[in-house]
């Protein structure tokens, strides 16, 4: 089996922050900022921000030294946002599980810091997703003999709850549904199991009684990055043929009731660029819940660099396609965030003048740049915060 994990801590925190509990979209008495991961280069990160008009640029120092890499993680509805520090940046020890994690709540508007899991003493290595409605628990990802596994458990890291057990393989791409009752992931690996039928799949737990349920799985198919429609009655996800695929470069866009039923692949030709070398490129639904994102391959794209994508939104129930960037050979677009309202969708333009951080309205006009990060090293992985 081929496994899609790296890098993990990426993929972990920064998937979660597209998924997770949205912010309100009608609350007009708050300003917004777009925040994003500075390369410096990576795995090294340094958060930045700065405003939609393209002013009041900052990046962050959190005054913790011996934390050498920071994250951007699940953004709560009082406009905190969850934020994962790292004491290491050696690559190899990140995809292992080795490097020692910390998390803390984190208020853009006050500057204010709350160290999570005070307590805790599973592993060194745990990745906050969430904190649960009631604010008083939370979800996070735990290493433990190889796997990763979902746990609920207090603020502090007490009364830890296993959700996914020992041998039932390694689980990410953590979604809190918009009611707060259910978590949706993806699992690969593991022992045989009726949660995992093929390379990667999709499962839901039910949060108040436990229940665990496949949703998608199947041979031959990694099944990844499972996202809520607005509604609460809808996954959208990546589908990868790994067997041909094995750098799981492309995948089809797919949508699924919460059972299993309707269970529809809405594009075809696997044109959905998932580029995991690259971070792994998701999907997700429009804050009105029409459309999700698409980032389209052009023809004749390859992993070796050749091509581009064009972003694009597709009408799931309908395959009705709307292109808002235009299709040049040799750009990169991906990462799409939408503004609360739904007005604007920051994006990230990638090719041979690195990583930039851009900006459009939800129509695809007046796209323009933003920032090319710290130094110009990059900007990456764009998430919408309130500030005041």
């Amino acid at each position: 089996m081929t496994l899609c994990v790296h890098p993990l801590p990426v993929s972990v925190l920064v998937t979660t922050a597209l998924f997770v509990v949205s912010l309100r979209a009608d609350d007009d008495r708050s300003q917004f900022a777009i925040a994003f991961r500075a390369e410096n280069p990576w795995p090294v990160g340094v958060l930045g921000m700065i405003a939609p008009d393209g002013s009041r640029q900052k990046f962050l120092d959190f005054k913790r030294p011996k934390q050498k890499s920071w994250q951007w993680g699940a953004r709560l509805p009082d406009g905190r946002v969850i934020l994962t520090s790292l004491e290491a940046a050696d690559v190899a020890e990140i995809r292992a599980g080795k490097v020692v994690s910390h998390s803390w709540l984190y208020s853009p508007a006050s500057g204010k810091m709350t160290k999570l899991l005070e307590s805790v003493s599973l592993s060194k290595n745990i990745y906050v997703q969430t904190v649960l409605p009631g604010g008083r628990r939370l979800l996070a990802l735990v290493f433990l003999d190889g796997e990763q596994r979902l746990y609920e458990m207090d603020l502090d890291g007490g009364k830890p709850v296993a959700l996914t057990k020992p041998g039932e393989g390694f689980c990410y791409g953590v979604s809190l549904s918009p009611d707060g009752k259910r978590v949706a992931l993806h699992v690969t690996g593991g022992s045989e199991s009726p949660f995992n039928p093929g390379h990667y799949s999709i499962n839901v737990i039910d949060l108040a009684t436990r229940k665990r349920s496949l949703v998608s799985g199947a041979k031959r198919h990694l099944y990844f990055g499972p996202g809520w429609s607005p509604d609460g009655k809808w996954l959208a996800f990546l589908d990868c043929h790994a067997d041909i695929d094995p750098r799981h470069f492309s995948a089809d866009l797919c949508i699924v009731r919460l059972d299993g039923s309707e269970h529809q692949v809405v594009t075809n030709g696997r044109r959905h660029w998932f580029g995991t070398g690259y971070g792994s490129n998701l999907t997700g639904w429009s804050p009105d819940g029409r459309t999700i994102t698409y980032c389209r391959l052009l023809p004749g794209s390859t992993s070796s660099g050749k091509g581009g994508t064009q972003i694009c939104l597709l009408n799931p129930f309908t395959a009705e396609v709307t292109e808002l960037t235009e299709p040049v050979d040799g750009d990169w677009h991906c990462r799409l965030a939408w503004s609360p309202g739904g007005r604007q969708l920051a994006f990230v333009k990638t090719g041979v003048r690195g990583r930039q951080l851009w900006l459009m309205d939800a129509d695809g006009r007046n796209a323009r740049l933003m920032t090319r990060g710290l130094k110009d090293q990059g900007a990456d992985h764009p998430v919408w915060l309130p500030i005041e």
